[in-house]
């Protein structure tokens, strides 16, 4: 099912078409990343659902955060793997698709929306990294983007202080950079023309607290 929207804006649609999601704008940076908390929110919804999930490096589109339309509002749930968890993300319980996930390094100002989870309609730019962790599981596909492969683990990147050596540093240091210039558009802003995600599903659900559905914690603690 198709989603309807506006000129130079984005939609995420649940993969069931009962809710979706409008962004302002359209995604501004786009990655291929293989990091942990991005594969297994992934994973585990479509566990949920009873999917097979196939995909080896999740695609990753960050989108200014500003919501400007909603469809199926009772469908939707703030969530959150653990309770020490750096993410969560708005889930569709009809189908288990997840529309967007909010990330501690993202700063308030982008969230990052999943098109091999959800049904995404708007412009999307070519890849500009692919991040592969060392516990990939499964052969890569070619990477087709416009940017730089990185074969990193996640301990290398998972924040703004990187690990490794200086070249992946440097690496690391400039993707957080390029991400971060890329993803809000000039004359954009968080809820500048309609509502961050946190205020809408503070608004639909009464509540500014995820849902946590209380995964074990790891040890260590990868990148969540």
């Amino acid at each position: 099912m198709k989603s309807s929207h506006a000129e130079g804006t984005s939609t995420v649609t649940c993969l069931c078409g009962k809710a979706s999601l409008t962004f302002a704008a359209n995604p501004g940076f786009a990655a291929e990343c293989g990091c942990f908390g991005c594969r297994e929110k992934l994973q585990w919804a479509a566990a949920q659902a009873g999917r097979q999930w196939g995909v080896v490096i999740p695609t990753l589109l960050d989108v200014v955060d500003d919501v400007v339309n909603v469809t199926g509002g009772a469908h939707l749930r703030l969530t959150r793997l653990r309770h020490d968890s750096r993410h969560d993300f708005v889930l569709a319980t009809c189908c288990h698709s997840v529309l967007a996930a909010i990330g501690a390094y993202y700063r308030g100002n982008f969230v990052a929306i999943f098109p091999d989870s959800c049904i995404f309609h708007g412009h999307a730019p070519k890849s500009s990294i692919r991040i592969s962790a060392g516990d990939v599981e499964g052969t890569l596909p070619p990477y087709l983007g416009d940017g730089v492969e990185l074969d990193l683990f996640v301990s290398h990147y998972s924040g703004e202080n990187p690990k490794g050596t200086w070249e992946e540093q440097e690496a690391v240091r400039t993707f957080f950079a390029h991400r971060h210039a890329s993803a809000v558009p000039e004359g954009h802003g968080p809820g500048m023309h309609g509502e961050t995600v946190y205020a809408l599903m503070a608004r639909l659900s009464g509540t500014a607290d995820p849902h946590v559905i209380g995964l074990p914690p790891l040890d260590p603690d990868p990148d969540r």
